[in-house]
């Protein structure tokens, strides 16, 4: 094929796809009004309204929601309990839901987010003790895992 019949292909290409954008931009404005979007939520309540059990039971499914339930066996009690057993980011994920997200380093006093202040475990041997972590910010963590940093 020569090159005419390419360029001349990508410019019909482009011009059809500005033509199927603005179209379905049309589309979404004439379709999508705000009378059919309240029609929509109303026919949602209504069935929500209509099979309150479905919907309960909807809710309250241990697959849907990642908080525990209550009545469920937690922590413990849970039979797929492994204690110690875990692998590292388990362990760094139940240290997050007991203690919360950290955001203050311990040593530096920085503040910041989740991705620049980190839990660190104290003894390094990674055990389901509370006590046994500490709010760090990511260069003091790195330092404190290498040992050039000691906290109090």
């Amino acid at each position: 094929m020569s090159n005419r019949h390419n360029e001349y292909m990508r410019e019909w290409r482009a011009k059809n796809e500005e033509k199927n954008k603005l179209y379905q931009r049309e589309y979404f404005k004439q379709y999508y009004t705000s009378e059919k979007r309240e029609e929509a939520r109303e026919r949602a309540r209504k069935w929500y309204k209509d099979n309150k059990e479905y919907a309960k039971k909807r809710s309250n499914d241990h697959y849907h929601t990642t908080k525990t339930l209550k009545g469920r066996p937690s922590g413990k009690q849970h039979f797929a309990w492994k204690g110690d057993k875990i692998s590292y980011g388990t362990l760094h994920d139940w240290v997050t839901y007991h203690l919360g997200r950290p955001n203050k380093c311990t040593h530096c006093r920085k503040t910041g987010n989740t991705f620049q202040i980190q839990w660190a475990n104290i003894s390094q041997k990674y055990k389901r003790d509370l006590t046994d972590w500490v709010r760090l910010c990511s260069s003091c963590h790195k330092l404190y895992d290498k040992g050039k940093i000691k906290l109090n």
